[in-house]
C-alpha cells in the first residue's frame, strides 16, 4: 500500500509540473508575439510620422501624438548637444536675419513643435503631460 500512495503522489506532482510548464511556455508565446506586434507598431508609427514630414498625411490628423513626438524630438536634440557642448539651434525658430519665413503649401499647414523651456535636473521626474491620453481606456 506505501508503494502505491508514492506512486499516487508522484503521478499528480509530474502533472502539476506539466501544467506550469505548459503554462509557462504559453505564457512566454504571448509575450513574444506582444512584442513582435509592437515592433510592427513602430514600424507602421515611423512610416506614418515620414509621410506627415513628406506632405502625404496631415500632422492634424495625429494630434496631439504628433506635437508630442516633436517635442520629444526636440529635447532629445537640447540633451544631444548638452552631451557634445554645442548649442542647440531650433530649426523652427524665425532666422535671425532678414529674410523672409518660408510659406506653408496651401494645402499643407505648416507644423512646428511646442516650445520646450530649459529644465532643472530634479524635473526629470515631472508627469507627462500627455500620460492621460495615452494611457486612456479603450
Amino acid at each position: 500500500m506505501p508503494g502505491s500512495w508514492l506512486k499516487e503522489t508522484f503521478e499528480k506532482g509530474v502533472e502539476e509540473i506539466q501544467k506550469l510548464a505548459k503554462t509557462g511556455s504559453i505564457k512566454i508565446d504571448i509575450t513574444n508575439l506582444k512584442k513582435k506586434r509592437d515592433e510592427r507598431v513602430k514600424v507602421i508609427g515611423n512610416k506614418v510620422l515620414q509621410m506627415i514630414q513628406n506632405g502625404e498625411l496631415k500632422a492634424e490628423t495625429f494630434e496631439p501624438d504628433y506635437s508630442y513626438i516633436l517635442e520629444m524630438d526636440k529635447k532629445i536634440a537640447i540633451k544631444e548637444c548638452e552631451l557634445t557642448e554645442t548649442e542647440y539651434v531650433d530649426r523652427d525658430a524665425a532666422p535671425k536675419t532678414a529674410a523672409q519665413p518660408a510659406q506653408a503649401a496651401p494645402d499643407q499647414p505648416a507644423v512646428t513643435a511646442a516650445p520646450v523651456t530649459p529644465q532643472a535636473a530634479d524635473d526629470d521626474e515631472e508627469r507627462d503631460p500627455h500620460e492621460d491620453y495615452i494611457n486612456r481606456p479603450g
